[in-house]
């Protein structure tokens, strides 16, 4: 072989063997890495260079992306999952079957109300038609009358005559009959009082446990027709 033909066999060698160095490097820079700056890194990192120290050695150390693992904590109990003690013993010894406080007032049967004529009245009591008035007189003149307020809303008086009492209150009764007798008696005293009262018809509907019509007194409260229908149902 002469020389001029191995000089050409050595370069096509020495070409062959500059690709491959060339083609290991371009695929290495291709690979993605992350660099992580010790102290001490170069500016061009945007970091200002610590000063060095003899016998130290810069290093850049190369980390992969890893995946972190899945999260292994166990997690705790939530709220509802979490009960007492006491709320354990109020399940297990409470009853299912709870009623609202004072139905009990009402476990008797329902009745009607019959007329009131021995409660007092008060002052305050406003006298209508169906109240019986009784009027009691001593002195100088003796007597004892009872009349029945009608529905015009009056009573009569002997020798009085008619006496308009309706929405009057019973002090107001009392005074007014007492003016009336004192313009034809005098030297006399006086007592007025209430006999049998009116009574009202009311009618209870909705949610009662004998829902419909009941009579009941002038003085009844819408508790005293509660328990005429006997109480919620």
């Amino acid at each position: 072989m002469s020389v001029t033909a191995m000089k050409a066999q050595w370069g096509v060698h020495v070409l062959v063997i500059i690709a491959v160095l060339l083609f290991s490097s371009g695929s290495t820079s291709a690979q993605q890495v992350q660099v992580t700056p010790i102290p001490g890194a170069s500016p061009a990192f945007g970091l200002p260079a610590l000063p060095q120290q003899p016998g130290v050695v810069q290093q850049t150390i190369i980390q992969e992306k890893k995946p972190e693992p899945p999260s292994t904590a166990v997690q705790g109990p939530t709220a509802a999952e979490k009960t007492s003690e006491f709320e354990r013993f109020i399940g297990q010894t409470g009853s299912l079957d709870i009623s609202q406080f004072g139905y009990d007032l009402f476990s008797r049967p329902p009745s009607t109300f019959a007329p009131v004529e021995e409660v007092p009245v008060g002052p305050d009591y406003v006298v209508g038609p169906g109240d019986e008035i009784r009027v009691s007189v001593w002195g100088s003149i003796e007597g004892q009358w009872t009349s029945v307020v009608d529905r015009s809303g009056a009573v009569t008086l002997p020798k009085v005559g008619i006496i308009g009492v309706t929405g009057l209150t019973f002090e107001q009764l009392r005074e007014t009959i007492r003016r009336e007798l004192s313009k034809y008696y005098t030297g006399f005293q006086m007592n007025v009082s209430m006999g049998p009262l009116r009574t009202m018809r009311i009618y209870v509907v909705g949610n009662a446990h004998k829902p419909g019509s009941y009579t009941i007194s002038s003085l009844s409260t819408l508790v005293s027709a509660l328990f005429a229908s006997g109480g919620p149902a």
